[in-house]
């Protein structure tokens, strides 16, 4: 027999009766059946399709960066000309006497870009578009963590950083992996 608000309970053809010690009528109370909810799966929401641009390989921008400008000078890489390792970068590459657009170089966060990994910079600048494109991660910086990326402007020949790095300072750009 069960008990149900301590008082004992009678089953009977799927009714349940309530027994009053008080009284010796049962009060009938109705038995629950529980009921089945429909399972119904949840649909994947779609991502929406981004527009390619048709200026950039791929389509999306890419992640928001900061970029700063590096060249070869001791102020810039604390490294002297006389220095066998003067110029060549964390992954052995040689930064003498390359320009800008003969190396196209950055170096990058290793956690964020794998060493070697080509990637696609285009600066919200409009002045600096001329230098939007495909650059190679091939070093790294003290500085550099994160977002922020610095971009090998070129060998100078000179002891101090050269005018065209010191004036593109730290710019914004999107950055994505090439395809």
């Amino acid at each position: 027999m069960q008990v149900w608000q301590n008082k004992p309970v009678i089953q009977n053809q799927g009714l349940k009766k309530q027994v009053s010690k008080s009284a010796a009528i049962p009060t009938k109370i109705p038995t629950l059946t529980p009921t089945l909810r429909p399972t119904v799966k949840p649909t994947p929401k779609e991502k929406p399709k981004e527009a390619k641009d048709k200026d950039e390989p791929g389509g999306s921008k890419g992640k928001l960066f900061k970029v700063s400008a590096y060249d070869l000078s001791l102020q810039s890489c604390a490294k002297p000309r006389t220095s066998r390792f003067f110029g060549i970068t964390r992954s052995g590459f040689s930064l003498r006497d390359q320009t800008r657009a003969s190396a196209m170089t950055i170096a990058a966060d290793l956690r964020v870009f794998k060493m070697g990994s080509k990637v696609y910079m285009s600066f919200m600048n409009k002045k600096f578009n001329y230098m939007n494109g495909v650059y190679t991660v091939r070093d790294t910086g003290s500085g550099i963590r994160g977002n922020k990326l610095d971009l090998f402007f070129g060998d100078f020949h000179g002891s101090r950083p050269a005018k065209a790095a010191m004036d593109f300072g730290v710019q914004k750009a999107y950055v994505k992996k090439a395809e």
